[in-house]
């Protein structure tokens, strides 16, 4: 026994409060179709995980200051430019995951090849 430290008996007790384990949101990932939208033209965003407990709620943001909710969403952007698309998932474990990616609407993109300086002597 320690000084101010009393222990009226040996037993145990387990008190339930109610509160039950939650499987935090792990893994979160979005994919857009298609990959290089005009402007004008709807794209289609997609939202998955690998775990967590349902219900999960989707938050979309856009870049443009549009945004929405939904596991699956489709949006339309009326400007050429390069946005930056976040996506916010949670449930009642109150963690949330972020995702943020960017998606290139009417831009020319040019590709260029990669060329190696490897010259075997």
């Amino acid at each position: 026994m320690r000084e101010g430290i009393t222990v009226a008996s040996e037993e145990v007790k387990n008190i339930d409060i109610g509160l039950e384990p939650c499987t935090t949101i792990k893994g979160l990932d979005f994919v857009h179709s298609p990959d290089y939208p005009d402007i004008d033209q709807p794209v289609n965003f997609t939202a998955t995980i690998s775990s967590g407990e349902s219900p999960i709620t989707f938050t979309w943001d856009f870049g443009d200051e549009n945004s929405s909710t939904g596991q699956v969403i489709t949006h339309t952007y009326t400007t050429a430019q390069v946005f930056w698309v976040n996506l916010e998932a949670n449930n009642r474990c109150q963690i949330s995951e972020h995702e943020t990616k960017p998606i290139f609407v009417g831009v020319d993109l040019c590709f260029l090849p990669l060329i190696s300086n490897n010259s075997e002597e």
